[in-house]
């Protein structure tokens, strides 16, 4: 039986969890252009920083990876988060996050 994947072309906007290596505070978020920064330290007593980017396209995501590889920030994950369901919670609500699976939980 054939199974059928949700599209997702490259001029649809999205909003986007993006794990980086290191510590921003929020005052980045301007230059950056996201919804929201959080720190969080994992076991190994290393930073993880969680940019929340606005809903972007895939040319603006391109340029927040690349914004962050200039400042030698290392990108550690990025997930595509599902669309808000009306008048339900939405994954930018879920801080309960495996540090093994990327950091989500706020400071």
């Amino acid at each position: 039986m054939e199974r059928r994947c949700e599209g997702f072309g490259t001029f649809d906007r999205a909003v986007f969890r993006i794990c980086i290596g290191g510590r921003l505070d929020q005052s980045w978020s301007e230059y950056f252009a996201v919804q929201s920064i959080s720190v969080e330290v994992d076991e190994a007593g290393l930073c993880i920083t969680t940019l929340i980017s606005e809903p972007v396209d895939q040319a603006a995501l391109v340029g927040i990876i690349n914004r962050l590889n200039g400042l030698g920030l290392p990108v550690v994950s990025v997930v595509r988060l599902p669309p808000a369901v009306e008048n339900g919670p939405s994954e930018l609500d879920d801080t309960q996050t495996d540090l093994q699976n990327g950091p989500g939980e706020d400071e």
